[in-house]
């Protein structure tokens, strides 16, 4: 649904995200309480339908060119061309010492790029004379559009659910918080996240070789300003 893309830690430690949606129908997401994306939700966000939709009943003409060149009729392959290989024996290469033609066989040497061969003959391009551009599907007003000034807004919020997709299990969410207040979400981050990291810290647990930490997810969505929080 969103438009951007928000990119989560990639490390086997405890972090909290946050989203906080705001009555002006933007947002902000924080992970560890830092913003990392911000932006509209009409912007960004696939809420409403588009304005605007390609008209299904136009289509390219079967005689549109939108190849911009073509290959020039004039240009001819030289005669000679196919005469170069693509492969030349080595100049610089010798005969070991210790080669025996009898019991090895007749020397060769090897065979090296050769810097004379210019590949596949192709013919010169030019400007196609009969090129129209490229051809641009025509749109027309979307009769499913409708405006929502309130977008932010979502008054029966009964559960919070997570959508994922992994390929390693293990990750646990917990601590989590649906508010109508910053304040009272950072405050709640302080408590769960700030505390144990400060544990975790003083008790030399967080090492380069750590392989998890339960991850604390705390929300919160605000009817005047929206937020979630996730760590």
């Amino acid at each position: 649904m969103t438009k951007k893309t928000i990119n989560a830690e990639s490390d086997q430690l405890t972090h909290v995200y946050t989203l906080i949606v705001r009555p002006d129908n933007t947002y902000e997401v924080r992970i560890d309480n830092k913003k990392v994306q911000s932006g509209s939700l009409f912007e960004d966000w696939d809420f409403l339908p588009p304005k605007m939709i390609k008209d299904p009943s136009a289509k390219k003409p079967s005689d549109w060119v939108d190849a911009e060149k073509i290959d020039d009729p004039t240009d001819v392959k030289p005669a000679d061309y196919d005469s170069v290989p693509k492969q030349i024996a080595d100049p610089d290469a010798e005969k070991p010492d210790d080669w025996d033609d009898e019991a090895d066989g007749a020397w060769e040497a090897p065979m090296i790029d050769n810097p004379e061969y210019k590949g596949e003959w192709k013919p010169k391009q030019i400007p196609n004379p009969a090129y129209k551009g490229k051809w641009i599907h025509p749109e027309i007003a979307n009769p499913e559009y409708f405006e929502d000034t309130e977008v932010y807004a979502f008054n029966n919020l009964g559960a919070v659910g997570f959508e994922l997709w992994q390929v390693k299990a293990g990750s646990i969410f917990d601590n989590i918080i649906v508010t109508d207040s910053v304040d009272e979400a950072e405050a709640f981050f302080d408590e769960t996240y700030g505390k144990s990291k400060v544990r975790l810290i003083s008790s030399h647990l967080i090492t380069s070789d750590l392989e998890f930490i339960p991850t604390n997810f705390t929300v919160a969505a605000m009817r005047h300003a929206s937020c979630v929080d996730a760590c």
